[in-house]
């Protein structure tokens, strides 16, 4: 993947977190992958997603977990559940969280 080459710095000069948001942003936008949307998301929220080239954003990381959610990614559901638990990137509310939870749960 292009995006983890940039961030790595594998087979390229120097490592480059804004061309790994670029390739993985079009390959969302471009292909609908909600894998990227998921990648996009961690590195957002887990600075050693991004090898810690990417400042914590907590927002960004909501909207991105929230579209790999309803593009059906599982592991991005319980994350966007997490985030309504505790209110990071949104306000807080136990309903959603616990409705993407179940979501969670129920795809497996």
């Amino acid at each position: 993947q292009l995006s983890h080459c940039h961030l790595h710095g594998i087979g390229v000069p120097s490592p480059n977190a804004s061309l790994a948001i670029h390739y993985l942003e079009a390959a969302y936008h471009l292909a609908q992958s909600i894998q990227s949307a998921h990648s996009l998301a961690l590195m957002y929220e887990y600075p050693q997603h991004s090898n810690h080239l990417v400042p914590t954003e907590i927002y960004a990381a909501f909207e991105w977990f929230k579209a790999a959610a309803e593009g059906g990614h599982v592991p991005s559901m319980a994350e966007l559940a997490l985030c309504y638990e505790l209110g990071c990137g949104v306000v807080q509310s136990d309903e959603a969280s616990l409705d993407w939870y179940m979501k969670a749960a129920q795809a497996g």
